[in-house]
């Protein structure tokens, strides 16, 4: 029975792993798109002047979309930006318990944010709330990959968060 569930956890693992570096890519060319689609804006702007009047807006939902699809693979990858002058100083296990802690906090902030962005997206989509902007789209639209990014982000937080507590056993068995 163990080996049963542990299998499903393993392969529940690998399908949340593939979804995160998925988004990501998907998030990095929207990202990548936001060059060609502002250099093309200044193009028709100043060499043609036509300018487009979906350009700007593409672009803001582009990194909005960005920004949240790629959050989780970058903490898999710890290639967000760290502060770590304290952790330096402290030895091993400390520096451990420092990295738990602050998985925990991250993990309970993105589900606070998931379980608001949550009401407020539905909010916006019960009242048929539109984003009136040159391209006008119904505000859930943009507003849904918020408590999902927050979701995939904070998932990770809780996978860094038992991975260090089985760290932090193995090194206080390493003592006894």
């Amino acid at each position: 029975m163990t080996a049963r569930i542990r299998t499903k956890a393993q392969a529940l693992l690998r399908a949340h792993e593939y979804l995160c570096k998925a988004f990501f890519w998907i998030g990095g060319c929207l990202i990548c798109s936001i060059a060609f689609t502002v250099s093309y804006e200044v193009g028709m702007r100043y060499f043609f002047n036509r300018p487009t009047s979906w350009a700007i807006d593409f672009a803001e939902y582009s990194l909005l979309y960005g920004t949240f699809f790629g959050a989780a693979w970058i903490l898999k990858m710890e290639g967000h930006v760290k502060v770590t002058v304290l952790q330096e100083l402290l030895g091993p296990k400390a520096r451990v318990i420092v990295d738990f802690m602050n998985s925990i906090i991250g993990a309970v902030a993105c589900g606070i944010l998931f379980w608001r962005g949550t009401l407020d997206t539905w909010d916006t989509y019960v009242r048929g709330v539109l984003h009136i902007r040159p391209v006008t789209v119904p505000k859930w639209v943009l507003m849904w990959i918020i408590p999902f990014g927050l979701l995939l982000f904070g998932s990770y937080f809780v996978r860094n968060a038992f991975s260090l507590f089985s760290q932090m056993r193995d090194l206080g068995a390493d003592k006894e």
